[in-house]
């Protein structure tokens, strides 16, 4: 774009240069490739000016004399374990030098002491997979006759699955890298089978979290909560619930502590039901430790919560002020903006090359349209608003050809 200055000293765009690249373009017989299509290189390391006459890889190093055995006597609490001969360290995931002098070197270095945190974190994580599992095998008797090791493997790979979000069927086809590890698997339908163990273990970390103990154990009345409810109707709907706390070190942290997947839109008393379940029943919270409960201005929502009065006599009620904010907004009357929104969007979603030459222009990708907040149209033409009239007379100029 050429900008031309106009004797009032104000600017006038051009296309001038639009119709040079257009003409420029149509006569290339370069084909343009999609990001998808970029060449991958790979890094190779800068090859030393004068290499060594016997190579050795780490871990090589090893004076004579010495077995990993005699290693594993003289540092027991490293995480040092014997492979086929040579010094493994399981904290950091790597074979060593079993040269007395870089084992010491090694056990200080700050990743050392970040994979034996890890490692320490990794042995709770496997008590509580235990416990969990413990409660699973009395009520599913699927694999109770595995090693608790194997059945804890499980449990983990069906937990990072859930975590990355990837589905479980998945399991079937990378079962040869997951089986590499030295402990079997199953088919994805038995490995499904292990989801209420992972949620069992989750909550028991919930719990500890909250500072609420094990199930059944005393309530500490001096810990003091905040709720936070809400739900969409996007598919059916989805009702999350958030419990606020205040650790010791004076961090205001929040956990998800249920989401619950209906049909259909809940009524007030359904509503209030969940919450009674979730916050009295599941967490075993007591009415005096919930100081406030935050919701959006949903009818259903203070309906709900006026039904738990009787559980609430000194909540907070707190309605969420950037829901109101919004509802406000639905009311403007911009018939010109709404019609050029409209079109803006309608531009974007149907046109892949619209896409593809705001990007030329600008350097960014323009953002998905959002039916949930009205203002999402009127924001992303503030932060292109400079970019909006040229790129609308380019558009102009295609039509026009």
């Amino acid at each position: 774009m050429m900008d031309e200055e106009l004797e009032d000293g104000s600017y006038e765009e051009s296309v001038l240069s639009d119709e040079e690249e257009t003409s420029k373009a149509e006569g290339s017989s370069h084909v343009k490739r999609s990001e998808l299509q970029r060449e991958r290189t790979l890094k190779f390391n800068q090859e030393p000016e004068k290499r060594k006459r016997h190579e050795r890889r780490r871990g090589e190093n090893n004076p004579k004399g010495v077995s990993a055995s005699d290693r594993l006597r003289q540092f027991p609490n490293e995480y040092f374990e014997s492979r086929k001969g040579k010094l493994y360290c399981r904290a950091c995931r790597e074979s060593i030098s079993m040269n007395v002098t870089t084992v010491k070197t090694h056990v200080r270095t700050k990743k050392h002491e970040a994979g034996k945190a890890r490692e320490e974190r990794s042995k709770l994580k496997e008590v509580t997979i235990t416990e969990a599992l413990k409660v699973h095998s009395q009520q599913h008797k699927v694999g109770e006759m595995l090693p608790t090791e194997v059945q804890a493997y499980r449990v983990r790979v069906v937990e990072n699955f859930l975590r990355a979000g990837i589905p479980l069927r998945k399991i079937d086809e990378l079962r040869d890298l997951l089986e590499s590890g030295g402990h079997r698997l199953t088919n994805s339908s038995a490995m499904s089978k292990l989801i209420p163990t992972v949620r069992a273990t989750e909550m028991r970390k919930i719990r500890a979290d909250l500072g609420l103990g094990e199930p059944g154990s005393p309530a500490n009345l001096a810990n003091n909560y905040s709720v936070i409810f809400d739900g969409t109707t996007r598919q059916g709907e989805a009702i999350a619930i958030i419990v606020r706390y205040v650790n010791a070190q004076w961090e205001v942290l929040q956990r998800l502590v249920r989401i619950d997947i209906v049909a259909k839109s809940v009524t007030a008393g359904q509503l209030s039901q969940v919450l009674v379940e979730c916050l009295f029943t599941d967490m075993q919270l007591r009415g005096q430790q919930i100081l406030a409960v935050m919701r959006d201005g949903a009818a259903v929502n203070g309906a709900a919560l006026r039904a738990m009065q009787p559980f609430l006599p000194q909540v907070l009620d707190v309605t969420c002020f950037s829901h109101t904010l919004d509802n406000i907004g639905q009311h403007f009357v911009t018939p010109v903006l709404d019609d050029f929104g409209q079109a803006w969007v309608r531009l974007f979603s149907t046109s892949h090359v619209a896409k593809l030459r705001w990007k030329e222009r600008t350097g960014q990708t323009t953002k998905s349209y959002s039916k949930m907040r009205w203002w999402e149209v009127l924001c992303q033409l503030l932060v292109s608003f400079g970019d909006v009239r040229p790129f609308a007379n380019f558009c102009m100029f295609w039509l026009d050809v």
